[in-house]
């Protein structure tokens, strides 16, 4: 089996790193114009608004964050991408995810599409196995 060279593999983190942090700067550009616009406007308690407002500002820093380390190539202390802390939170999100999916599967029967919400799942675990096992090598 043939493996990419080191070079290689360097040159896709950076690739991947400068895709994430330019859709992170570009999120963060959005999340700051839609607040302004939100705030600025007399309609602005709508709970769906906050909620989009929320998810994007958390979509934003996490891009920035990855692809932060991707792009200049600097893992933190534990050797990855993220901290353990935070591959559990990817994990309890991936958790929620999978949860509401599969609900959503089971409320409309739907159960060809049950796939989508175990594979979310299958990430969620891989997520937070990822979490205890840079946890441990501390």
């Amino acid at each position: 089996m043939n493996r990419p060279t080191p070079r290689l593999d360097s040159w896709i983190g950076k690739a991947a790193g400068a895709l994430l942090l330019a859709f992170g700067l570009t999120a963060s550009a959005i999340l700051v114009l839609g607040t302004y616009r939100i705030v600025s406007s007399a309609d602005s308690s709508e709970i769906a608004t906050a909620v989009f407002v929320a998810s994007l500002m958390a979509v934003a820093v996490f891009c920035l964050a990855v692809g932060y380390r991707l792009f200049l190539n600097r893992p933190n202390k534990y050797g990855s991408i993220l901290t353990p802390l935070g591959w559990n939170a990817l994990g309890a999100v991936f958790a929620l995810l999978a949860i509401v999916g599969g609900t959503a599967v089971l409320h409309f029967g739907q159960y060809t599409a049950i796939a989508g919400p175990a594979l979310t799942g299958v990430f969620a675990v891989c997520c937070f196995y990822a979490g205890r096992h840079f946890k441990a090598r501390t």
